[in-house]
């Protein structure tokens, strides 16, 4: 029927070529109907999750299957999309911290990470040829993320290690580094899978990863000045008493400043501090709203103990 009054109306001989049968929404168990009184609106939705959170999940089930709406629908979106943020927040570290000079030899860790990526690439691919399984694809990129979280945690390790005496004779060796290129091939290629599945708009101007919401625009702050106000705010405060706690020659007070600037300071600026061993510190951008909610959580925690 639709067929023939699309084709009528038109005046086509061949409205389509395919139909695609999607599989039911269902709220609770639930068919979402009007008559059944459970339906959600797209505005009602987005009041709990944001849209990529919503676009996850449904990425997560295949198209003509049936889906049920829920919290734990939502929770193992929310999940998987945190694996990927943080894969993201990770490989923009590792590059950040990389230089032009650094040697990019690929030993067997870096060639393994490199299989993985074509593996994904493969594993994809077969996946959206095959009545365009986005499960399957997001499984295979969930794949490639531990694969290369591993090829990053063997550097983790190495710097936890003490370093080995040496004489005079035999100077010790510069620590290995990762290799950039093929972390970047790993966060390249997922990126793109998602620009096409649209959980990162094409208009977004980032190159690798999601795009980061600070709640700060230049068009309304007054470009880089607006931006740049409250971090550099920050700075002088943090090195106002710093400075103050030196000259007191006060440890205690120096290090309690820095707890302070990564845990109040920088959150409500979108900014993420995390401390890593052998004194390092990386830094993530990230939601200021995600953050201080994380930071409150963590106050509350405190209280009960």
């Amino acid at each position: 029927n639709e067929m023939a009054q699309a084709e009528a109306h038109s005046g086509c001989h061949q409205w389509v070529n395919y139909f695609v049968h999607a599989g039911h929404l269902h709220i609770k168990g639930f068919k979402m109907s009007k008559s059944l009184k459970n339906f959600i609106t797209i505005r009602q939705a987005l009041e709990n999750n944001t849209a990529r959170q919503i676009r996850m999940c449904f990425l997560l089930h295949k198209y003509n299957a049936p889906m049920d709406y829920g919290d734990n629908t939502m929770s193992h979106a929310l999940t998987t999309e945190k694996t990927f943020v943080e894969f993201f927040h990770n490989a923009k570290a590792v590059l950040r911290e990389g230089s032009i000079v650094d040697v990019q030899r690929w030993d067997k860790a870096a060639r393994d990470l490199q299989v993985a990526v074509e593996v994904a690439r493969g594993k994809v691919d077969a996946a959206l040829k095959d009545d365009f399984d986005t499960p399957a694809s997001i499984a295979a990129l969930t794949d490639l993320v531990k694969a290369t979280n591993l090829y990053l945690e063997g550097f983790q390790v190495q710097q936890q290690q003490p370093h080995s005496q040496t004489t005079n004779a035999t100077p010790t060796t510069p620590p290995r580094k990762p290799v950039t290129l093929v972390v970047r091939n790993a966060a390249n290629f997922v990126t793109h899978i998602f620009r096409i599945f649209g959980l990162i708009p094409d208009s977004a101007g980032v190159e690798l990863g999601f795009p980061v919401s600070t709640n700060t625009s230049s068009s309304s702050t007054g470009g880089d000045e607006g931006v740049l106000t409250p971090v550099l705010d920050a700075l002088i405060d943090f090195r106002s008493s710093v400075r103050d706690k030196a000259r007191a020659k006060d440890v205690a007070g120096v290090l309690a400043e820095c707890d302070a600037f990564r845990d109040d300071a920088l959150p409500p600026m979108g900014i993420r501090l995390e401390d890593k061993t052998g004194g390092k510190s990386v830094w993530k951008l990230a939601d200021a709203k995600e953050l201080m909610k994380e930071r409150a959580q963590k106050v509350e925690e405190k209280k009960r103990k």
